[in-house]
């Protein structure tokens, strides 16, 4: 059951990772030659391909915690903390890449940041959004991840008796609450409303943000 709960939410990183692969890929290449720190190319293989693989560890590492004797368990908790830290490492690398998107975004492309010409915005509605709707909900639920990964790092440092293990208000506040929380903007605002087919014959001023709905 624990591995279940631990290892749900990295279904939902690799969502994330992908539609900003997908955001991107509604500008023209030149924005994203010019505004992403890596080849746009690269963003779902490398985020998507570690967060496989550490989550593949992470099972490891829990499943060991479910054994008898406390020396095999203590390896298990190692082991877990090894793979969400690193988890911890590609979300926070991630968060950096959105960072560094948002600031040459705004300083090469302003005119380009600044337009929405999408219609007025409505909650559970199925008209296009503005693009840059969608780019703050990813950094916000890029943000939640980072946290629950912080408190699932301190958790399994504690060990299988220690106070946060044993005090289980703590997953349902730091873990399940926050991860609702993210999911929940999901379930309000879709964001493919804010993504619009690859447009490689305009300038980047002129591409259309969001004219289409896949709702």
């Amino acid at each position: 059951m624990n591995e279940v709960i631990l290892l749900a939410p990295c279904l939902f990183f690799i969502v994330t990772f992908v539609l900003f692969s997908r955001l991107v890929s509604t500008f023209d290449k030149d924005v994203s030659q010019r505004c992403l720190p890596l080849r746009a190319s690269r963003i779902t293989p490398i985020f998507v391909g570690s967060t496989v693989l550490f989550a593949a560890i992470e099972a490891a590492g829990v499943a060991l915690t479910a054994m008898n004797g406390s020396t095999i368990q203590n390896i298990g908790n190692k082991i877990a903390v090894f793979a969400i830290g690193f988890q911890f490492f590609f979300v926070e690398l991630f968060m950096l890449v959105l960072f560094i998107f948002r600031r040459r975004m705004r300083r090469e492309f302003s005119q380009l940041w600044q337009y929405n010409d999408a219609p007025r915005f409505t909650i559970w509605g199925r008209t296009p959004i503005a693009w840059q709707t969608v780019f703050y909900i990813l950094a916000g639920t890029s943000a939640v991840f980072l946290f629950r990964c912080v408190y699932r790092v301190v958790e399994f440092s504690l060990g299988q008796n220690g106070y946060l293990m044993q005090h289980e208000v703590f997953l349902y506040v730091f873990d399940a609450l926050p991860l609702w929380l993210a999911m929940s903007v999901y379930c309000v605002v879709w964001p493919t409303r804010g993504l619009s087919q690859p447009t490689q014959q305009q300038s980047p001023s002129q591409i259309p943000l969001a004219y289409v709905s896949r709702v």
